[in-house]
């Protein structure tokens, strides 16, 4: 998902940037370099918050579906049949028996 967001930002970024340089070429204008790079700075910001919300859950430690885990425990390849079982599970400092109030 990362990967796939990283390069869909890119594009437009990109493109953004080739107008607002190429606007201050030829006006000689520096106005447009500056108004791109804000438009530049607000599509990583939205992709950002895009990022944040989808990946949510593995900051607070939601296990895999069960799908999703059946799907990883399945063999495709000569190397991963060597897997037996595939689980996933929560882990968190309460869960560690770390607790920053204990004295």
């Amino acid at each position: 998902m990362t990967t796939l967001t990283e390069d869909a930002v890119a594009l437009p970024g990109l493109l953004a940037a080739l107008v607002g340089v190429a606007a201050t070429r030829i006006t000689g204008n520096t106005a447009y370099d500056a108004a791109t790079a804000v438009v530049i700075g607000i599509l990583l910001t939205v992709f950002a918050v895009a990022l944040v919300i989808g990946n949510k859950r593995l900051v607070v430690g939601e296990s895999l579906s069960a799908d999703s885990s059946a799907s990883y425990a399945r063999p495709s390849s000569p190397m991963t049949a060597l897997s037996i079982s595939t689980t996933s599970g929560r882990c968190s400092p309460g869960l560690a028996g770390y607790s920053p109030l204990r004295t």
